[in-house]
């Protein structure tokens, strides 16, 4: 990778990264990255209670000539121990598909956190690509997807706020009183997770529950609970009345009462928590007519891929 590629990446608005810089002299040619996550701490023993921390700072620092990279990071909790976290040195391999940049690296034996927790079984990749649904072209996002041990615990990082995109597949009741269904790859699901962890705001975009009905710019389901586990987390809620924007496709966001979701659940799923399974049943209201409409989904974040390789969803 030259170096014109690499302060060109530097220099441009990146969202969920805190610092970047790059530098070549005497031969040197390297970059570093400040990026800010959202992790989990997630004990062996399941009846542990899992940690959530957010705006964490890790700060990493590659080294092109070499092909390596190290990461550290200031003052983290992990499996009773309390300290900095710092990797050895790393080798990455470098994946590019035109849309998204992706440094993969792996490590069996891979540092300390504090002085005496060995870490173990690092692996992961930076990200760095434009979303797609950002209008702004020079806007993009650097995510650090990382998952590794410690004794007692592993750790998972996350983008702070996740979107998640792949099949919805919708079950829609005919006049026949019998259900079709129908399967649109339009809609995503946005996630933001409140500081504590213990609710979440999910955002489902581009979404049409039958194949006849108006497509919703946006369906808001506010202060969902959020339950930590060995697999991540869960957001969940009943009786839930959502917020549309006014109109259907513009405007101020407005209570859509005759639409409640009778009941929602959005699982995370994967080794870096960058998958999840979704399922809910919208309780609907048309006219004098009551309506049960159920949807799956089943999906990637914006911020998968697959390990090892330049194949991104984006």
């Amino acid at each position: 990778m030259n170096m014109n590629k690499i302060c060109m990446f530097a220099a441009i608005p990146l969202l969920g990264i805190a610092t970047a810089s790059c530098g070549v002299e005497e031969g040197e040619n390297t970059g570093s990255w400040g990026t800010k996550v959202l992790q989990l701490v997630i004990p062996d023993d399941a009846t542990q209670q899992v940690i959530f921390q957010k705006d964490h700072l890790y700060q990493v620092s590659i080294n092109y000539n070499t092909s390596s990279l190290t990461i550290h990071s200031n003052d983290i909790e992990a499996g009773g121990v309390k300290g900095d976290f710092r990797t050895d040195v790393i080798p990455y391999v470098y994946g590019y598909n035109g849309v998204s940049e992706s440094y993969f690296f792996s490590s069996k034996n891979g540092g300390m956190l504090g002085q005496s927790a060995p870490i173990s079984d690092i692996s992961g990749y930076m990200i760095t690509y434009r979303p797609t649904w950002i209008n702004n072209g020079m806007n993009t996002i650097s995510s650090l997807v990382m998952s590794y041990d410690v004794p007692g615990a592993r750790v998972v990082t996350m983008q702070p706020e996740p979107r998640f995109f792949g099949p919805t597949v919708t079950y829609y009741p005919t006049a026949s009183g019998t259900d079709e269904s129908s399967t649109t790859e339009d809609a995503s699901y946005g996630i933001v997770f409140a500081d504590d962890m213990k609710h979440a705001t999910v955002t489902i975009y581009s979404v049409r529950f039958a194949p006849n009905a108006p497509k919703l710019e946006s369906v808001v389901l506010k202060d969902l609970d959020v339950t930590l586990g060995q697999h991540g987390y869960t957001i969940s809620g009943a009786d839930i009345v959502p917020l549309v924007p006014e109109g259907g496709t513009s405007g101020t966001m407005v209570e859509y009462r005759n639409f409640p979701f009778k009941s929602f659940e959005f699982k995370s799923a994967g080794k870096y928590l960058t998958e999840a399974e979704c399922k809910y049943e919208v309780a609907a209201t048309i006219g004098e007519r009551q309506m049960l409409f159920r949807a799956t989904f089943s999906g990637k974040s914006s911020d998968y891929v697959v390990f090892g390789t330049d194949d991104s969803n984006d």
